[in-house]
């Protein structure tokens, strides 16, 4: 009964303001766009819904259906006096507003707050919009934006999906044989036994011999030397 009485209260304003002029209005189909403030929240958070449409209207009659079981209505932005508040209950905001100072609106803000996993959908419906001049959209398209709701619990910590790096590459472990110093241990030479037979000692009359004949030609290739060294001088 409330919802029909307020419909006609927005009526009964748009025929009062009809004399004012009637240039029609940029949209004859108004589209009622719902968007959420965030995507996804948890229990217990509070989000806002956005009601929007593109031509400023001075009266409007709109109803905006929530999921009841999923979040509450808090508050909007137009006055609790334009708002049907028994309808509440039933998971729908109505608001009934008019202009009192040709101030006209393009957009209705509410304040939802989550209370229940799942998702909840906003949706818009049985809307009587109208401009100054008492035009009004000759049809509607109704929107609807969807809240993912989860609580805290539920949302699995950032774990890092990626597998820790464990190296999966075999640590160095050194392939190569340790250097065991190929080369054979310094001095790996037999010791030399001198296989040469030992030399026999000459006899000591020969070596004298050889020593006297030694000297004799030394003394001789010096002398020489000198010689010539002395004939070049001259």
């Amino acid at each position: 009964m409330k919802k029909i009485i307020s419909i006609m209260t927005v009526l009964v304003i748009v025929l009062a303001m009809a004399t004012v002029s009637n240039a029609a209005i940029t949209e004859k189909t108004a589209k009622l766009n719902v968007s959420v403030s965030k995507s996804q929240v948890k229990v217990g958070d509070e989000v806002t819904v956005t009601v929007s449409w593109k031509d400023k209207m001075e009266a409007i009659d709109l109803e905006l259906g929530f999921d009841k079981n999923k979040v509450e209505y808090v508050s909007s932005s137009m006055s609790e006096d334009y708002i049907a508040t028994d309808r509440i209950a039933d998971g729908v905001v109505q608001i009934s507003w008019f202009s009192m100072n040709g101030q006209g609106k393009n957009s209705i803000t509410y304040t939802f707050k989550a209370k229940a996993n799942g998702d909840a959908t906003f949706t818009t419906a049985e809307a009587i919009l109208a401009d100054e001049n008492v035009e009004s959209p000759e049809d509607y398209t109704y929107g609807k934006a969807t809240l993912k709701i989860g609580t805290a619990e539920e949302e699995k910590p950032e774990t890092n999906t990626e597998k820790p790096s464990t190296n999966t590459e075999k640590p160095e472990t050194n392939t190569e044989k340790p250097a065991q110093n190929t080369q054979k241990p310094a001095n790996t030479e037999k010791p030399t036994t001198n296989t040469n037979k030992p030399t026999k000692i000459p006899q000591a009359g020969v070596n004298v011999v050889s020593y006297v004949i030694y000297g004799l030609v030394a003394v001789a290739v010096i002398t020489l030397g000198a010689c010539i060294i002395r004939a070049k001088r001259k």
